[in-house]
């Protein structure tokens, strides 16, 4: 409909090849890709060359310390800033390259993804969104996005579609992207719905005070 391509990755093990040879815009992956990328960085970085080594976890600190801003859209100091800019000549830029060099963001989905795999990515200058939604919602309900990403919660609801809480904690979604029903099984599908027309979910959730999932 919006004229994308879209490429599957051949398996974990041919990830890194195919990124190189489509160079894609928006990266789509469970935990576990992240996870495998996580480590192998980490672990090609520390069998690295010393000055290298050193160089990195500089740079990584840096992007650590402007993430925060980063995230929820706001101005780093001066000095924050311009450091930040060199890390990302140094460092940043070149393990973007490995990416493709074109990445706008990627997003996790499917299971909850750990938080330290966030700030790592978010410290290189690599935005991680993170989506919530089930097969019932035609995949996404909500999601982060750049500039309004509290790590933790899988952001605000998408355009048309409305999330919120029973009294025993069961997120409840209602929107264009909440299917009709099981195929042949009135019951299961009646079972699905709130009498007033809300799909019970099954996972426990809570919207924080900025509207958060």
């Amino acid at each position: 409909f919006r004229g994308i391509q879209i490429a599957i990755a051949e398996g974990i093990d041919k990830l890194a090849t195919n990124i190189v040879e489509t160079k894609p815009t928006i990266f789509l992956g469970a935990p576990r890709v992240y996870e495998k990328i996580y480590s192998r960085l980490l672990r090609a970085i520390d069998e690295g060359p010393k000055l290298r080594k050193r160089l990195f976890y500089w740079a990584l600190n840096i992007g650590k310390q402007i993430t925060p801003y980063k995230l929820r859209g706001r101005t780093p100091p001066l000095g924050l800033k311009i450091l930040h800019q060199l890390a990302k000549l140094l460092v940043f830029r070149r393990i973007k390259q490995r990416f493709g060099g074109r990445i706008k963001f990627m997003v996790s989905a499917a299971a909850p993804i750990a938080p330290e795999i966030l700030e790592f990515f978010n410290a290189m200058d690599i935005t991680i969104l993170e989506g919530w939604g089930m097969t019932e919602t035609s995949a996404p309900s909500t999601i982060t996005r750049p500039g309004k990403i509290k790590i933790g919660t899988v952001g605000h609801p998408l355009k048309g579609v409305e999330v919120k809480i029973a009294e025993d904690g069961e997120i409840l979604v209602k929107g264009g992207n909440v299917f009709k029903g099981y195929f042949k099984d009135e019951e299961q599908t009646k079972e699905a719905f709130t009498p007033d027309g809300w799909l019970k979910t099954g996972d426990i959730g809570e919207i924080d005070e900025e509207g958060f999932l």
